[in-house]
């Protein structure tokens, strides 16, 4: 996730061209996991 919302911010590439690289050997279970603890480090969850 933090390397999707880094790119993202940055603007300069396309994020269709890009995906599959990002999420290359994820799963829904494995970005919510990198979610949640994103969330707890923040202190949002």
């Amino acid at each position: 996730m933090a390397r999707l919302l880094a790119t993202w911010q940055k603007g300069d590439s396309d994020y269709l061209n890009i995906r599959d690289q990002l999420f290359e050997g994820e799963t829904v279970e494995t970005l919510y996991a990198q979610i949640k603890k994103f969330e707890r480090a923040k202190g949002y969850a």
